[in-house]
Order: C-alpha cells, then sequence, then structure tokens
C-alpha cells in the first residue's frame, strides 16, 4: 500500500483526538511521524494556555495516546510521563474502567514506574469501579501492576479477586495466565475460592493455552506454593509434552522450575521431550535459565541424559561470569544433589568467579555451594575456601540452622580445618540456636566435629544432649549412628537419659541399620565403654548376622572390635557368619583391621577356624610393610592371648618378630605396646622361641621400668592384705609385688609358697559376675609360671561381717599351699631368650584396661572420610541420606 507523505499532515496544528486517531492509522505512520505525534502531545501536556484548552486531552485521550505509544513501542521520556501523570491525576475519576486498564496496561508495557501520586488515585478509583471491569481490563491491570513491581492496598486486591472469581468463565487463556501470573510477581496469595476456579477453568480450556501462557501460569503456582489437583497437572503435562518444540527457553526453564518447587514429578514422556528440546536449544538459556533448569533437576532427583549435561556445562562454563551468585549456588548443589561430576574446567571456572564474588553470597549460597562441593568430593582452591571462611564467619548470626549443619558437615566431609574464629563463632551461634535444630541437622553437625576432631565447648555438647534426647524418637538410623559414633570419635561421654533414650529407638530400629550404621553404633558404645541393655544387643547380633554379606572390612573389624572391648559374647551364628565373610573378604583388611579382628578374637575366647587363622597369617605376612608399631604390638599380643588362654599353638610369624626387632626404637612412644611385647616375649622365651634379641629386650624393659606409673591399692585390698599377713604371720607377704613376665603388679605375694591372690574388684567381671577376659588371661599367665593363684570377688569379702570369718575365710583358701624352695621360683627357673630366634606366630590386640586404649587403635569408624592409610581404607560408598538436608524449602531458585 502506497503510504501518504508527511506533508499531508498539520502535525503541529492537531488536538488531541486527531494525535490519537493518526496513531491508530498504521498506514500513515512513519519514524518522523511518530516523533512529531509525541512532539505535539507533550506540548499539549504540558502548556496552560487558554487558547489550547479546546485541543486537550480529555481522560479518553489520554489513556488512548499512552496506550497506542505503547502499543508501538515507542521510548517516552520522563517529562512526557509526569506532564501526562499531572494530567491523569487531575482528571482520574473521569477515568472509565477501559481507560483505567488502558493507562495501567501501558505503563507496565512500557516499563515506565509512575509517580505514587498516580497510583494512588489509579488504584482508588478502580476499587471502587472494579465491578465495570471486564475480565481483559482485570486482568491487564494485575498484569500491570506485576510488571512494574507496584504492591496495591488490600482493598484493591481483594475487590479485584472477588469480581475476577465471579467472573472467571468469561477469562480467555492468556487472561487467565496474565492474571495468575501477577499475583505470582507480586506474591499475593489469593483465597482458596480463587484458586479453585481459576484451576477448574483452566483444566477444561488448558488445549487453548499456548506455551507462554502455560509457563507463566505454572511459574506462578509455583512462586504461590500453591498445589494444583492432580487433573490440571495431567492436563498441563499432556498439553505441555504435545507442544513442547514451541516452548522458548525461558518457558522451558520455568516450567520445569515451577514442577521442582512443587515437587511435582512428571511423567517420564514430558521429561525426555523437555530435555531433548532444552539440550537442542542450550545456547539460547540466559544463565539464570541454566540455574533454574538445573537446580529443578535436582530439586526432582531427575538424572538427566549425558548428551544434556555435557552441553549444559560446556554452555555453563563459557557463561560463567554472567551467572550471579543464587545461579552459582544453585547450579552446584542440583549437581551435588545428583552426584553429578562436572569437568574440571567448569569447576576451576565456577570457584574462580564464585571467589571473586563471594561477598555477594547470602548465608544460603554459601552453605549449598559448600555443600555441593562436599557432596562431589571437591577440593576447592585454598583462596576460595579462606574467602568463603571469612564471608562466612562476619555472617555467622544469618545462618539458619540447616545452614551451620550443611556447611560444618561439608568442611568435615572435605576434611577441611577451619579457623578457630570461624569455629568460635559457628559453636557460639550454634549453642543459641540449638532448640530449632532438627534431627538430622544435629546428627550432621556432631559427625563433623567429630570428623574434623573439634572438641566443642561443653555449652555446647549439653544443649546438644539435652535437645537430642528430647527429640531422639525422629533421629533416622543413619542419625543415630552417626551422632553416636561422633561422641565416641571426640570421647565424649552423654548423660545416661541420653543413652538411655538412644538405645531404646535404635532397638526398635535396628533393622533399618545397614551395615554402617550398625558396625558405627558399637564401635561407638565400645570406645565410650556402654553396655547396652540385652535387647539391644541380642537385636543387634540378628540384624547384623542377617546382614553380614553387606559388611565391609572396616565394619568387620570394629564390630568385633566392639564386642570385644565391651566383652559381649555373640552367638555363634554370628561369630561363624562373621568369620566365613572375613575369611573370604581377608585380602581387602587393612593392617588396623587385622590386628583389631585378631585381638577381639582373643578377647572375646573365640577360636577361629584353622582356615581363618591361614588366611589372616598370610595376608598378614605380605602387608608387613604398612604395619605400625601398634598394630605390630597388637597382633603378636593377640596370638600370645590365643596361645595362653586357648593352647592354640599358632606361631608369631618371622616376618612380624623381624620387623619388630627392625623398628625397636619406634616403640619408645607407648609403654602399652612395650609391655604387650614383652609379655609376650617372656611368654614364648621360656618355650625357647622368644621374641626379642637380648640386646632389644633389656632396651624395651629399661624403657618400660622408666615409663611404670604406681600402682593405686583399694581399701578393699589393704583390708584384705590386713587379715592375710595375720593369718600368715610367720611367712612373707608383700603388697603390690611386681612380677616382670606379666609386667604388671599383683595384689598380694605369699613368697615362701609362690602364691598370688588377687582382689578383685566390680571392674573383673561381667554383668553376670563372671570374671572377664582380662581376669582370665591374668590367671591363666600366672599359672603357666607356676604361681598359686587365688582370686577374692569383692561381693564374697563383703559377705564376711567379722574379723574371725574373714581370717577363717583366708585360712580356708591358702593354708594347704605347699611351700617351695627358693630355688623352684619362677625368678630362678625362667631363662633368657636366643638371640637367635625360630619362627613363630599369629596376631590380637589393645590391652584391657580403659585407660590403656589409644586413640590410633580405632578406625575413625565412617565410611564416607578418608583417612590415613596406615590407619585404614575408606569405603566408596556414600549414603545420600548422611549427607546433608537437601530441603527444597531451604534452595530457592529465582524466576525469570
Amino acid at each position: 500500500m502506497h503510504r501518504r507523505s508527511n506533508r499531508q499532515f498539520n502535525i503541529q496544528a492537531m488536538g488531541s483526538i486527531q494525535l490519537c486517531q493518526t496513531l491508530k492509522d498504521r498506514d500513515v505512520l512513519s519514524k518522523p511521524i511518530i516523533t512529531e505525534i509525541y512532539n505535539r502531545a507533550l506540548f499539549l501536556l504540558q502548556t496552560e494556555e487558554a487558547r489550547y484548552n479546546r485541543l486537550q486531552f480529555n481522560a479518553r485521550g489520554l489513556a488512548t495516546i499512552l496506550y497506542q505509544f505503547a502499543k508501538l513501542n515507542y521510548v517516552i521520556g520522563h517529562e512526557f510521563i509526569d506532564a501526562w501523570t499531572n494530567k491523569a491525576i487531575n482528571l482520574m475519576d473521569e477515568f472509565n474502567s477501559q481507560d483505567l486498564a488502558n493507562s495501567l496496561w501501558a505503563l507496565g508495557r512500557l516499563g515506565t514506574q509512575p509517580q505514587d501520586t498516580f497510583i494512588q488515585a489509579w488504584i482508588h478509583h478502580a476499587t471502587n469501579s472494579i465491578e465495570n471491569f471486564n475480565t481483559q481490563n482485570l486482568a491487564n491491570s494485575l498484569w500491570a501492576l506485576g510488571q512494574l513491581g507496584i504492591q496495591p492496598q488490600d482493598t484493591f486486591i481483594q475487590a479485584w479477586i472477588h469480581h475476577a472469581t465471579n467472573s472467571i468463565e468469561n477469562f480467555n487463556t492468556q487472561e487467565l495466565a496474565n492474571s495468575l501470573w501477577a499475583l505470582g510477581r507480586l506474591g499475593i496469595q489469593p483465597q482458596d475460592t480463587f484458586i479453585q476456579a481459576w484451576i477448574h477453568h483452566a483444566t477444561n480450556s488448558i488445549e487453548n493455552f499456548n506455551t507462554q501462557n502455560l509457563a507463566n501460569s505454572l511459574w506462578a503456582l509455583g512462586r504461590l506454593g500453591i498445589q494444583p489437583q492432580d487433573t490440571f497437572i495431567q492436563a498441563w503435562i499432556h498439553h505441555a509434552t504435545n507442544s513442547i518444540e514451541n516452548f522458548n527457553t525461558q518457558g522451558l526453564a520455568n516450567s520445569l522450575w515451577a514442577l521442582g518447587q512443587l515437587g511435582i514429578q512428571p511423567q517420564d514422556t514430558f521429561i525426555q521431550a523437555w530435555i531433548h528440546h532444552a539440550t537442542n536449544s542450550i545456547e539460547n538459556f540466559n544463565t539464570q535459565g541454566l540455574a533454574n533448569s538445573l537446580w529443578a533437576l535436582g530439586q526432582l532427583g531427575i538424572q538427566p541424559q549425558d548428551t544434556f549435561i555435557q552441553a549444559w556445562i560446556h554452555h555453563a562454563t563459557n557463561s560463567i561470569e554472567n551467572f550471579n551468585t543464587q545461579n552459582l549456588s544453585n547450579s552446584l548443589w542440583a549437581l551435588g544433589r545428583l552426584g553429578i561430576q562436572p569437568q574440571d574446567t567448569f569447576i576451576q571456572a565456577w570457584i574462580h568467579h564464585a571467589t571473586n564474588s563471594i561477598e555477594n553470597f547470602n548465608t544460603q549460597n554459601l552453605s549449598n555451594s559448600l555443600w555441593a562441593l562436599g557432596q562431589l568430593g571437591i577440593q576447592p582452591q585454598d583462596t576460595f575456601i579462606q574467602a568463603w571462611i571469612h564471608h562466612a564467619t562476619n555472617s555467622i548470626e544469618n545462618f539458619n540452622t540447616q545452614e551451620l549443619a550443611n556447611s560444618l558437615w561439608a568442611l568435615g566431609r572435605l576434611g577441611i580445618q577451619p579457623q578457630d574464629t570461624f569455629i568460635q563463632a559457628w559453636i557460639h551461634h550454634a549453642t543459641n540456636s540449638i532448640e530449632n535444630f532438627n534431627t538430622q541437622g544435629l546428627a550432621n553437625s556432631l559427625w563433623a566435629l567429630g570428623q574434623l576432631g573439634i572438641q566443642p565447648q561443653d555449652t555446647f555438647i549439653q544443649a546438644w544432649i539435652h535437645h537430642a534426647t528430647n527429640s531422639i524418637e525422629n533421629f533416622n538410623t543413619q542419625g543415630l549412628a552417626n551422632s553416636l559414633w561422633a561422641l565416641g570419635r571426640l570421647g565424649i561421654q552423654p548423660q545416661d537419659t541420653f543413652i538411655q533414650a538412644w538405645i531404646h529407638h535404635a532397638t526398635n530400629s535396628i533393622e533399618n541399620f545397614n551395615a554402617q550404621g550398625l558396625a558405627n553404633s558399637l564401635w561407638a558404645l565400645g570406645r565410650l565403654g556402654i553396655q547396652p541393655q540385652d535387647t539391644f544387643i541380642q537385636a543387634w547380633i540378628y540384624h547384623a548376622t542377617n546382614s553380614i554379606e553387606n559388611f565391609n572390612t572396616q565394619n568387620l573389624a570394629n564390630s568385633l572390635w566392639a564386642l570385644g572391648r565391651l566383652g559381649i559374647q555373640p552367638q555363634d551364628t554370628f561369630i561363624q557368619a562373621w568369620i566365613h565373610h572375613a575369611t573370604n573378604s581377608i585380602d581387602n583388611f587393612n593392617t588396623q583391621e587385622l590386628a583389631n579382628s585378631l585381638w577381639a578374637l582373643g578377647r572375646l575366647g573365640i577360636q577361629p577356624q584353622d582356615t581363618f587363622i591361614q588366611a589372616w597369617i598370610h595376608h598378614a605376612t605380605n602387608s608387613i610393610e604398612n604395619f605400625n608399631t601398634q598394630s605390630l604390638a597388637n597382633s603378636i599380643y593377640g596370638i600370645f592371648i590365643l596361645n595362653v588362654l586357648y593352647n592354640s599353638k599358632i606361631k608369631v610369624p618371622q616376618p612380624f618378630i623381624d620387623a619388630v626387632n627392625k623398628n625397636i626404637e619406634l616403640f619408645d612412644e607407648n609403654n602399652e605396646n612395650i609391655s604387650q611385647i614383652l609379655k609376650a616375649h617372656y611368654y614364648f622365651g621360656k618355650q625357647g622361641v622368644g621374641i626379642l634379641t637380648s640386646q632389644n629386650r633389656k632396651f624395651l624393659e629399661k624403657k618400660f621400668k622408666t615409663n611404670l606409673t604406681p600402682c593405686h591399692t583399694s581399701n578393699l585390698q589393704l583390708n584384705v592384705l590386713k587379715v592375710v599377713k595375720k593369718v600368715l604371720a610367720q611367712h612373707t607377704v608383700t603388697s603390690e609385688h611386681y612380677i616382670k613376665q606379666i609386667t604388671s603388679s599383683v595384689d598380694i605375694f605369699i613368697k615362701e609358697q609362690n602364691t598370688v591372690i588377687q582382689v578383685d574388684g566390680p571392674y573383673h567381671f561381667d554383668n553376670n559376675n563372671v570374671p572377664n577376659i582380662s581376669t582370665k588371661l591374668n590367671t591363666e599367665l600366672l599359672k603357666s609360671y607356676g604361681y598359686i593363684v587365688h582370686r577374692i570377688p569383692y561381693w564374697v569379702w563383703d559377705k564376711l561381717r567379722t574379723n574371725t570369718d574373714k581370717e577363717k575365710y583366708i585360712c580356708g583358701l591358702i593354708c594347704n599351699d605347699q611351700s617351695v624352695s627358693e630355688s623352684e621360683t619362677l625368678e630362678d627357673i625362667f631363662y633368657d631368650t636366643q638371640e637367635s630366634i625360630p619362627e613363630q606366630s599369629t596376631s590380637e590386640i589393645l590391652p584391657y584396661s580403659e585407660s590403656q586404649i589409644q586413640d590410633d587403635v580405632f578406625y575413625d569408624a565412617y565410611e564416607y572420610i578418608p583417612s590415613d592409610p596406615l590407619i585404614h581404607e575408606s569405603s566408596s560408598h556414600y549414603d545420600m541420606q548422611a549427607l546433608g538436608s537437601i530441603d527444597s524449602s531451604d534452595f530457592e531458585a529465582r524466576s525469570l
């Protein structure tokens, strides 16, 4: 069509009506004409000369001129808007509903913020005339408020929702979508009657929604946290799947974000279609679209195909500098949630950008980012960690409890020791907010402190235990296991109320414990010396027996070590299952596991089958170079116990003997290790096959004597001694008599009869008053050296009320013992070991008094944590539940 020339128009003579009519005629418009019209309209808006009154804008003209400029996307200056709003405010009462709607829509379309006085006047008039708005006016007005971010008064919203609810069936699909979008944009929660009416009408007309309407509607529901009926969701997903190729990248991102926000799992057909289209159009995603999409996949636990991930990572790496802090945090969180290991180029780019922008991270961004690094096992550069810790320390008071827990968990997971200032700030804030921690937060926080070996103040521990005791029934099995493990790792003795509550809940839920949970829990009880009720032990053993094949070598060793430590005799079915599985997996045991297992078997008086012993010796001999001094001593001591108590005839392998003598100087660190080696040497030495050369024996004896601590004599022992001396006045009776071959003193020694009297307090017995393994070993060892041994239980002595009764009891106990000549005493018949040492035998571990147990004997007992390879291997299995909370409420993604 031929355009008429500009000279046909005398725009400078036009009034408001002609200007509006000309703007509507698209056939005659050109940029110069539009500019002339704009300038003429601006003149009329600004002039106050009376001669132009007849040409001035009325209410309809004001609405029309702004509406037409907005439709043309013409850029309007502030002076025009100021003049326009001044006129509009004066004429506001003359605006009808269409004028009101068109005016506000135009401002929204232009992105122009009017003066507050105009908005107040507009809202006041619109509220009073809302019943005259048609559905388009209703939708466009609310859309404009949403577009401009203007929060109207509640009276307007209530009036709008009331009228919209009543006329909802007349809304077309665009009006439905725009209205809900605006409510979401402004964060306005409409009444349930409106939502139900909206969803009902939208469900029936869903096939008429275009892709933008589909995306905007679902985004708004997600933004407002409104769960629609399943019929709407099914209809939405069906239509969206069929039209997915028409979605733009923002529609793709917003739709998936909303599904993630609402926790709605779409059918696989939708996900496959979404991923296919998103992969092909990934280069058109902006950074927020990239972040929101991946966040939603993570939130819903959807594993996308590798082609999508590779495309996503490639585009994200190239555009990483445009990510804001929330995008950075949400993206990494999603990768961590899905367990996706990105290429190193992405991680390096992410860490570089995050380090530079760390001060803009809020506490959720800080927490989620570090959590994801921990979840993926990615060690960031020190510059990032230092920046993270500095910013986190300064903003620690703003962390919520999940952020506190997740952050500390991640540091523990990565083995990062933060500065003391951070730890002190963390503990102070956590102590004050402990009542707001959920059970996973409680468990993860304590686990991390245990993993990092950080001893918190007593105020924190008391607050933790108090809250954990009250909420123990809400702990899952991993939380139960991790919490107790951490207490054991830190050597913290909790109050009995906590232990009773823990054992009660653990007993009831034992069937849900996995192998690591079973092992860690028992290890901690052993580490703390806590004797659980028999009901727990029976439940533990039953479940462990049935699931023994799922135990890794660390679980096997720790469990048996704990049973030995607590002196608990498991049923034969458990032992047989344990030995069978351990024999088959013996080559995967590290040296500490080898040592601890054999020690526990001896401690429990269990003689394993020959196949296990042979497998043990074969693997231990081949890995002798990896044994540290503690493991060497414990292994040799284990063989010693099995020989003394059970006459096992197991020999200490020659490589163990060679290793001890070769590294004799290293045994200077631990007097208990020296005691174990010397006892084994003396015992095997009387058979002519000792462990140490003469020079090395003398070296260890000197070291042992130097570090020997004085004995403590109990009142019970002194009382018995007094009576024995009276009954055997003619004999030489001594107290705390040191016997070199057992590297300790005996309570009472009668030299002429070569008789030992041991006065046994409560710690010498198991729960059923049966002598414990340490007591049995002491007795049998003394007997092997020719001593006559009498043991007086504390309860027997307590029943003797009078001195006469006590004297009669002692006389009946020892008066018939035969005297021996001095030449028959052990000191004279014992001979030193030979310099040339024949081969001997196998292993056990650990001393039996609590004070002698060393931390480095124990595993960290937690499969998620790498540790010193000389101590134990870590498992590569990671249980998501133990790794930190991923509640959707804590991970907000911004919509576009």
